[in-house]
C-alpha cells in the first residue's frame, strides 16, 4: 500500500509480491479510462493467475470499515461505481470514469489490495 500517492500519472503501487501500475487514458469518444497492469514479483506466479480477479472502483471515502457517528459501514454495504475483472494478461480497464475522488479495490484470493487517494481530474 502506498500511503503517499503522487499527484501525477502513471502511479505505481506495491502490496507484498503484487505490483500495480495505474494509468489514465482517453477513449475514442473522449471519456476518461483508468487502466491498470497487475503483476507479481514471485517468479513462480504467472500473470494468468490474476485472470478473472474482481476489481471495484468506489467513490471516496469508499467501503472501508470505519466508524462515523456510531455507525459502521463495510464493503458489503457499498456499491461500486464501476467493476471489472482482470484479463488474461493482467490488464484492468475501467470506463468511463468521471472526475472525482476514488478508492480502488483488487479482490485477490488471499488478500485485497486497496488503493486510496485516487483523484481524477479531466483536463
Amino acid at each position: 500500500r502506498d500511503d503517499l500517492p503522487g499527484t501525477g500519472w502513471p502511479r505505481q503501487y506495491k502490496a507484498g509480491e503484487i505490483d500495480l501500475s495505474l494509468h489514465l487514458s482517453r477513449t475514442s469518444d473522449g471519456e476518461t479510462m483508468l487502466l491498470g497492469i497487475i503483476t507479481s514479483t514471485n517468479a513462480a506466479e504467472t500473470v494468468d493467475a490474476f485472470e478473472g480477479v474482481a476489481v471495484d472502483l468506489y467513490s471516496a471515502p469508499g467501503p472501508l470499515l470505519r466508524e462515523s457517528d456510531g455507525d459502521q459501514r463495510d464493503i458489503e454495504d457499498a456499491t461500486p461505481l464501476l467493476s471489472t475483472g482482470v484479463d488474461d494478461v493482467g490488464n484492468i480497464f475501467l470506463e468511463p470514469v468521471p472526475p472525482g475522488a476514488y478508492v480502488l479495490i483488487v479482490h485477490l484470493p488471499d488478500q485485497e489490495v486497496v488503493i486510496e487517494g485516487l483523484t481524477i481530474k479531466h483536463s
